[in-house]
């Protein structure tokens, strides 16, 4: 198993025990809770395809044979076609349903798919754990981080969000204001942003899939910068609890008609995740690591972060000093994730120390009102 896959995945059970131990408060909802409710639910297959839908990306995206491809959708149409025989009194659902039901089939056999190809060639087995792993990474994180997050909103009642609220128009204009109003004006580019906002996992899936196909051009894991970083945000949001403009003022919150005082405000239960946006800063990690694989999928994840600049903003999640502590945080991130150099590599060191610094530096911003 490669270095940086071990690491990532003990930084998941790491925090995934950290979570069953702070639900034993009541505080929260402990992750296996939520596992075995999906699983009692009469949906749980239809919901696991939903969840496997990421594994099929990265693994349509690591290059597998397409033989390989026909043979797991044929499996995928067969198990949808006898699931539908033995129970014909579901026809009526959903088409959505049916589609995720058809994914999860198309997961499974190609992970039968990939058990062969291993046996057949076992040089393949670091790729095909890897790819078995990333998706168990994806399932864990899933079910502690909702748990997580209610605990932000269970500590931290009060929230900087007016701070950073004016803070922001310390520079003449509430870009926040500003953009929303251009997003909800124009209902193509809602739909647009709000889709890149939510599917974002998808996105990752596409590079790391291709990161997978081309080892030797990644300086960096993806895997393990993506997994480290949730990680570190989740205790950086204590730090500055912010639930963003759309829950401390409301949906309409770009046509108050006064600016909030600075204060330390009372928001009603919402994740505290503001500060940073780590929404935009995986948009800014994802096309640092596209550098790596060519100009088209360069432009396009340039394109990705410049969608998830205007939907942090114009869906109300976050203030513009939000996204600024982004990119040093992502940097800072990385160099802590270069394991393939050593501790003594000045560039790394330098990198995670200014990184660091200048994100503590926007904490501390908000957390006294300093004017940007």
């Amino acid at each position: 198993m490669p270095s940086d896959l071990r690491i990532a995945l003990w930084v998941g059970l790491a925090v995934l025990g950290l979570t069953e131990a702070l639900a034993l408060t009541g505080i929260t909802q402990p992750p296996h809770a939520r596992l075995l409710r999906i699983y009692a639910s009469p949906d749980a297959l239809f919901v696991l395809g939903e969840f496997a839908t990421v594994f099929c990306i990265l693994y349509l995206c690591s290059r597998p044979r397409w033989r390989e491809v026909a043979v797991a959708g044929a499996g995928g149409v067969l198990l949808t076609a006898a699931y539908l025989a033995l129970r014909p009194h579901e026809a009526a659902r959903p088409v959505s349903d049916w589609l995720y039901l058809l994914i999860g089939g198309f997961g499974l056999t190609a992970v039968l798919a990939l058990i062969a190809r291993v046996r057949g060639a076992p040089s393949q087995r670091s790729l095909a754990l890897t790819l078995v792993a990333a998706f168990g990474l994806v399932l864990v994180y899933d079910t502690f981080v909702e748990s997580l997050l209610v605990f932000t909103a269970a500590l931290h009642p009060r929230t900087y969000d007016a701070i950073a609220f004016n803070l922001d128009a310390t520079l003449g204009f509430s870009p926040a204001v500003l953009t929303s109003l251009a997003v909800n004006g124009w209902p193509p580019l809602l739909a647009v942003v709000t889709a890149v906002y939510d599917y974002l996992p998808y996105a990752f899936a596409v590079l790391y899939g291709m990161q997978l196909a081309r080892p030797e051009r990644a300086p960096v894991s993806l895997l393990l910068a993506y997994t480290v970083s949730g990680a570190i945000a989740i205790f950086l949001y204590h730090a500055c609890p912010i639930a963003g403009p759309r829950y401390a003022f409301g949906d309409h919150f770009y046509a108050w008609p006064v600016a909030p005082a600075s204060d330390l405000l009372a928001v009603s239960p919402a994740p505290r995740n503001g500060m940073p946006s780590m929404h935009f800063g995986w948009a800014l990690l994802m096309w640092m690591h596209a550098c790596f694989i060519g100009r088209g999928v360069r432009a396009a994840f340039a394109v990705l972060a410049g969608l998830m600049f205007l939907a942090t903003l114009g869906l109300g999640q976050h203030y513009l000093v939000d996204l600024a502590a982004a990119p040093p945080a992502i940097v800072a991130l990385q160099a802590l994730c270069a394991t393939s150099l050593g501790w003594a590599n000045r560039e790394r060191l330098r990198a995670l120390v200014a990184g660091g610094m200048l994100t503590l530096a926007w904490i501390l911003a908000v957390r006294y009102g300093i004017a940007l």
